[in-house]
């Protein structure tokens, strides 16, 4: 990967988002993946509490909906962020689109690939690596 990848572009994260991320992913075991749909919902739902009150905003809502088109969305006149299935990067992409619009700042694509990526690659950088080795992450 070169420096301009997403997953590069980012490194002076807050320490304690750092550290709710890896408790997020369960490193170093990674064991969000391994436990049921519950449990990752309860874990993200924490994550985005954690992380939230970290950012000084207000905590978007967290739904799954197996029937959805796109991989993730963040309805802002809602705060609301809509997953098809349990996925870290893109809870971080879309929790990305929810700080950069209640924070005023620009909120585009780019940014949240970048913030989501930096902030996977920052907490766990060999989940990061394989996840890009096996196509799980397609912007990095």
């Amino acid at each position: 990967m070169t420096n301009n990848s997403y997953g590069d572009r980012i490194n002076d994260f807050n320490p304690q988002i750092v550290e709710a991320t890896k408790k997020l992913i369960g490193e170093p075991h990674s064991t969000i993946w391994k436990k049921s749909e519950s449990y990752a919902m309860k874990s993200m739902r924490t994550w985005l509490s954690e992380v939230s009150k970290l950012c000084e905003i207000k905590k978007p809502l967290l739904k799954i909906d197996s029937e959805m088109y796109a991989s993730g969305r963040y309805y802002a006149d809602k705060n609301q962020i809509i997953l098809p299935k349990v996925s870290v990067v893109t809870l971080l992409h879309e929790f990305a689109h929810a700080l950069n619009h209640q924070k005023g700042l620009p909120n585009s694509e780019d940014n949240a690939r970048a913030w989501s990526c930096s902030l996977f690659k920052n907490a766990a950088p060999k989940h990061y690596a394989k996840a890009v080795r096996k196509n799980l992450i397609f912007f990095h």
